[in-house]
């Protein structure tokens, strides 16, 4: 349950790009990767509540082992129940309990953690070692359509799960098979469509464990599946799993506990954009091109907005149409001054990051690729008569980016 909530917030807001900016706001960092957190996190988080959850479970089962052998208060009651009481049979009932649950939620989990780990892993094949953060951005926020449909697939393969005739021993080499056949076909036809082997390969290993549990069981055929899955238990299950900490935890520390979120919460917002230092101060030059805040829009119908940040810097918001990029401008320069050096730092901003986006300062400097996670730096010197712009060309596929610029004036030494 844990991993398949957190897996539903990465899928969303691989989806609704206004969300995951929404988001990103109250994460550290100019630049934060929120997908490959939300990615991170369900391991994590998935790691945490599989011991919780065992933790729990061994408890539960301590406690009702107990109830069937501790004595009484009269020793002939005590002799007559414990001559009726069969402490295997509860033990086996309790995991009778738990087979059509434990069977689909991992089902269901694995369609969402796994392809997007599988990606990961690919890039990181490619790359031969790890893989770029912004490429892998790029590449779940591409595909996040691809990834809500396996998991919508996963969810209702978990429901079909909870028949008998799915948890059978057979259905392992069956659907092992299939699996291993249509993710072969997959591959060569659209390779996105090899998630799907996810499915079949988590459905297999839980016919698998199923029949190795109920040989330890010695049973034949525990939970004929008649539960139904309903989103009424999805919520009471996590209420009562709430319910189950928080009841251990008193009024005053809890009180604690919730002044110390919301402290935190509201820190983080008010501070967040300050960690950059301010650059060396900016001498204006001539003839502003452009006002900060406008919209400019190039006859190709590429546009870019630049919007000063308050601590030095310039937030560049660029659209492009083609893959003849668009040259960015900056307000209140518009030359770079005779005598004087002009220095740029760019960096991608998320949600959306792009290995091949490039940047190239003036005519007398090669493109080079704007990176993610360090920032590319510029230099150009105007120390002949002839007048420098003060321009960035920005190349790379269409679509939306955001650009985070640094500029510095200094004296060139000429």
């Amino acid at each position: 349950m844990a991993v398949w909530l957190t897996g539903i917030v990465l899928v969303t807001a691989a989806l609704v790009p206004k969300l995951a900016a929404f988001m990103t706001r109250g994460m550290p960092g100019i630049n934060p990767a929120l997908l490959s957190t939300l990615v991170i996190a369900m391991w994590v988080i998935g790691t945490i509540a599989y011991f919780v959850a065992r933790a729990r479970c061994e408890h539960h089962f301590a406690v009702a082992i107990s109830k069937t052998v501790l004595p009484g208060e009269n020793v002939d009651d005590d002799v007559e129940r414990l001559s009726h009481e069969h402490p295997d049979d509860v033990a086996r009932g309790m995991a009778h309990k738990l087979e059509v649950r434990s069977a689909a939620w991992p089902v269901a989990a694995a369609a969402l953690l796994l392809p997007a780990t599988i990606v990961y892993l690919v890039q990181g094949v490619k790359a031969g070692g790890w893989p770029s953060i912004a490429n892998y951005e790029a590449s779940i926020a591409a595909h996040g359509a691809h990834l809500a449909i396996v998991g919508a697939v996963g969810m209702i393969a978990g429901v079909l799960v909870m028949r008998r005739s799915m948890r059978l021993p057979i259905v392992a080499p069956v659907v092992g098979s299939m699996t291993l056949v249509a993710g072969g076909f997959a591959t060569i036809m659209m390779s996105w469509m090899a998630a799907f082997a996810v499915i079949g390969v988590a459905i297999a290993y839980i016919a698998f464990r199923l029949r190795r549990e109920r040989t330890a069981l010695e049973t034949e055929d525990p939970a004929a599946g008649s539960e139904i899955f309903t989103w009424r238990d999805v919520v009471y299950m996590a209420r009562s799993s709430v319910h189950s900490v928080t009841s251990k935890i008193n009024t005053r520390q809890r009180k604690i506990v919730v002044g110390i979120v919301a402290a935190t919460a509201v820190f983080t917002f008010a501070t967040r954009g300050t960690h950059s230092p301010p650059p060396t101060a900016v001498h204006v030059a001539e003839a502003p091109t452009i006002s900060p805040k406008q919209l400019v829009v190039t006859d190709s119908g590429s546009q870019f907005k630049v919007s000063p940040t308050g601590d030095g810097a310039f937030k560049v918001e660029v659209t492009l149409v083609d893959d003849k990029g668009i040259d960015v401008t900056f307000p209140g320069v518009g030359m770079v001054p005779h005598g004087w050096t002009a220095r740029m730092q760019l960096q991608q901003l998320g949600p959306q990051l792009m290995d091949s986006l490039t940047a190239q300062f003036g005519l007398s400097t090669e493109a080079q690729t704007i990176s993610a996670t360090n920032a590319t730096s510029f230099s150009m010197s105007s120390c002949e008569e002839v007048p420098v712009p003060l321009t960035v060309h920005i190349g790379g596929p269409a679509g939306s980016y955001s650009l985070r610029v640094t500029p510095v004036l200094e004296p060139a030494g000429c």
